[in-house]
Formats: C-alpha cells, structure tokens, sequence
C-alpha cells in the first residue's frame, strides 16, 4: 500500500486561504466541471531548508485520468520528495540543484507509487518553484500549463506533451520521442498512445514496463530568469482550462482583474467560471487554476 502522509499545510480547498510573502501572494479555482468526480489536485508548499531561498514556493498542479488516486499522490509525496532532494544539494549551485531535484522528484515518486498501488490511474503535472521575484523553475509532463504574465505581455512556460502535437512535428526532438516509443513497442492508435493524449504522464502503469516504458514521466525543465522582466503573475492550469482559453485571454483576464484588485483566490474563481461559461452546451472537464501574483 501507499504511504499515507499528512499535508503540512493542510489539504488545500477554494476559498481555504491565501499564501503570502514578501513577495507574492497565491490563490487557486479547483471546478468539477461535468465530470462525475473531480480527479485534479494541487498542492501550494513553503520550501523550508537551510539550503534553500528562504522564499521558496513549490507550486504543483496535477490533472489526473483514469482515476483521482495517482493526482492525489502527487498532492500528498511530490513536494516532500523534492524538499528532501533540494536539501541534499549544493548551496553554491542552487539552480542547477534545483532542476537535478526536480528531476530526481519526478522520477522517484512515479516510481513509489507504481511499485506501491495496483490502481491504473495516472497523471499529467505541472510544477513551479518560485524564488522571490527573481527566478522561476518551471517542470512538466503532460499538457497542464504554466503561464508567465507581465503588466504587458505573456509567455508561455510549457510545450503540451500530446500525442496529437508530437505527430504533427518534423524536428529532432519529435522523431527521438517517437522512436523511444516505438522501440518500446508503443502503438499509436488515431492521434493517441494506445488511447492515451499525451505521451509523458506520471502512472499508467500499463505502459510502463519495468525496464522499457512505452510512457514516461520524464520531465521538461525551464529555468526563467525573471529578474529584467517585470512579472506580474504566474498562472498554473490543467488542460480544461487550456482547451478553452487561449494564452491572450487568460493573460489578459488575469491581468485585468488584479490590477483591478481582485486577489489571486477570486481571480482565479472567475478565471474558471468564465472558462465554463464558454462551454455551456459541451461536457465540461474538470478545471483548476493556481495564481500567484508577485
């Protein structure tokens, strides 16, 4: 059985409250949608190491499928799994230590939870770890996003890891991911593999064979230096949000609501009932959004 391990700042809910430092403030929208359960989770965590930025945030969004019980892992291990990599670092290498972290995090606790649940479930993530106002590290796997707002402009921080995208690209990249897959013996069946969207996910444990998975959770890793480049907020959202809004409008909405003074918990509220109001007549995955705004 799974480790069961309590939340140290408590199970996070809407509208529970508000993280704050000196430097930003954190709210987060999670919405059932259509769904008969919600299988999202996220997880808000004050990285507290001597090793580490005494204003370090760890940010996850998880968007789980096939079942809640791989997102709800993620919420419960993967922040305790990266605190207790981050603290057998390097302090004088601290951005490189924290990609290596984020790395070992990623691997290690997909690896726990397989070896320790039966349950066929898996999950895409999104992971952001916030230094003051001067850096962002940014790892994922999946098609949740992460979106850096300025008082002018936005950018985003992840490329989606979906099967239909990989497929429809030409570059190196592209053609070594489809040919780690298809030497596993992954199928590719109408844009999926093997009915899965995307081709890196946390779980899924049936395309993970132990020494040559057809998925891995392998993550992406973007270091954002943030120090010339005024930012205003930082926005986290699984793909039922994405699949509605696009980079401008959740950019701009997010935008025009803090500057009016909505904090980040409302903000993000309105983000995701307006991203439902888009999709009154259509079944509406389930939706979640963490907002920070430094």
């Amino acid at each position: 059985m799974l480790p069961k391990r309590a939340l140290e700042d408590g199970t996070p809910h809407n509208g529970k409250k508000l993280k704050e430092s000196a430097s930003h403030t954190i709210g987060w929208y999670t919405h059932q949608g259509g769904r008969q359960t919600n299988e999202d989770r996220f997880q808000v965590h004050k990285v507290q190491d001597d090793n580490c930025s005494p204003e370090m945030t760890f940010i996850g969004v998880y968007d789980g499928h096939k079942g809640s019980e791989c997102a709800e892992y993620l919420q419960n291990s993967l922040h305790v799994t990266f605190q207790s990599a981050i603290s057998t670092g390097d302090k004088e290498v601290l951005p490189q230590n924290i990609e290596a972290a984020l790395l070992q995090a990623f691997i290690s606790t997909d690896q726990v939870f397989l070896d320790n649940s039966s349950s066929p479930s898996g999950a895409c993530a999104v992971v952001a770890i916030v230094e003051g106002s001067e850096e962002v590290t940014i790892a994922h796997c999946g098609d949740c996003r992460a979106l850096l707002i300025t008082k002018k402009t936005a950018r985003m921080l992840t490329v989606d890891h979906r099967m239909s995208d990989l497929l429809s690209r030409s570059d190196d990249k592209a053609r070594a991911e489809l040919g780690r897959i298809s030497n596993a013996g992954g199928r590719i069946q109408g844009g999926t593999l093997e009915g899965l969207a995307v081709y890196r996910a946390f779980g899924d444990r049936v395309l993970k064979a132990p020494h040559q998975p057809k998925l891995t959770c392998y993550p992406d890793v973007r270091v954002e230096n943030l120090t010339d480049q005024d930012p205003f907020a930082l926005l986290l959202a699984t793909d039922g949000v994405w699949d509605v809004l696009s980079t401008d409008i959740a950019a701009h909405f997010c935008r025009d609501h803090l500057l009016k003074g909505d904090d980040p918990s409302e903000v993000a509220r309105k983000l995701v009932e307006y991203s439902a109001q888009q999709l009154r007549l259509s079944p509406l995955d389930n939706m979640t959004v963490v907002l920070l705004q430094f």
